[in-house]
């Protein structure tokens, strides 16, 4: 998954002009281009866990795909409201592997997420201080913070005993519910507004299960 900065980004540190907001654009194209890539490996992955009989782990997997989408296209918004084309994604080659490896690279991807990817694109688009890529940005990450505590609840399946233990999981089912404003991923709606976004949980949409 695409996870080191832009070289574009990186050479456009030093020259940020008053109010054309070069960082931030080059900021959020990698944001854009990370989630679309992360969406695409969750459609794939949610698809190879159906194909082997693990469903909650496809319907897991169909929720963060939908997440990473709302982020993107959040981010495509800020680009258009900058005066600039929305981004195009090229797509890239999704390498499937099976639901366990699946499952730990998900979690590893989070991780990075978290730890590397978005500190380092909110440092950047601080220098610019423009408020909503900084807000979406913030989104992504709170987001992502949720993503890793849902994924290490089946992390711990994917050892020596992944097809013992996950029975486990998969009798066990949740349901998801996606906030469409900020991405949000919940198994419980909170009772009055997102925890994330703080907007009204009408934004909350249940994700539909497929029929196994």
């Amino acid at each position: 998954m695409l996870l080191l900065l832009s070289r574009e980004l990186l050479k456009l540190e030093a020259v940020a002009a008053a109010g054309h907001f070069p960082l931030t654009l080059a900021a959020l194209k990698d944001a854009y281009d990370t989630e679309m890539e992360a969406h695409h490996n969750y459609v794939a992955f949610s698809k190879k866990a159906d194909s082997e009989k693990y469903h909650n782990i496809a319907y897991l997997f169909t929720a963060f795909a939908i997440s990473e989408k709302i982020h993107a296209d959040n981010f495509s918004k800020c680009f258009v409201e900058l005066d600039k084309a929305a981004p195009v994604w090229k797509g890239l080659e999704v390498n499937v592997a099976t639901t366990k490896k699946n499952i730990r690279r998900a979690a590893k991807h989070e991780l990075q997420l978290i730890d590397y990817k978005y500190p380092e694109l909110l440092k950047h688009l601080q220098h610019e201080n423009y408020e909503k890529a900084l807000r979406y940005c913030k989104y992504a990450l709170e987001s992502h913070q949720q993503h890793r505590e849902h994924i290490s609840q089946i992390v711990k399946y994917s050892g020596i005993f992944f097809r013992f233990l996950v029975r486990e999981f998969e009798k066990n089912p949740v349901d998801y519910f996606v906030c469409l404003y900020c991405g949000s991923t919940v198994i419980e709606v909170p009772l009055y507004s997102c925890s994330i976004c703080s907007e009204p949980v009408s934004w909350y949409r249940k994700i539909p299960k497929k029929r196994g």
